[in-house]
């Protein structure tokens, strides 16, 4: 596993509830970290530039499925008050990010005028006036 998940996983598994599902918990944890490694090792070491060949497409996605897959039974066994208020957080973060780009590129277009009479202006100042529609 080149995932540095292994500390991860051990640091996370004091929140299992309840107790005795650490060993489902762990399981999950690891086989979600062996699969997204595998499609990882896979796009660096087997895929070229161009169009997917037989079956590699159909490769990296049972793989990312697996993944998201075990992932979720992992999360199952943390408390959902907590993920819930984690899930907030990345959400509130995002749309800080999405406040910061935007008004980056409004100045930006401000400064080179010859950007402001397209329709990007447009989209660009509905996302910064109107966040609800993310």
């Amino acid at each position: 596993m080149h995932l540095n998940t292994r500390h991860l996983i051990f640091d996370i598994l004091e929140y299992v509830t309840p107790k005795s599902k650490v060993l489902e918990a762990t399981t999950a944890g690891y086989t979600a970290a062996e699969a997204l490694q595998n499609a990882i090792d896979y796009v660096k070491d087997e895929l070229t530039t161009g169009d997917f060949k037989d079956g590699q497409k159909e490769y990296l996605i049972s793989n990312l499925k697996e993944c998201r897959e075990c992932l979720f039974d992992f999360l199952d066994y943390m408390p959902q008050e907590d993920l819930l208020a984690a899930r907030k957080r990345v959400e509130e973060g995002t749309v800080l990010c999405v406040y910061v780009y935007v008004v980056y590129i409004l100045v930006a277009m401000y400064v080179h005028n010859d950007m402001m009479d397209t329709g990007y202006t447009n989209a660009c100042l509905l996302l910064f006036l109107f966040p609800c529609t993310l």
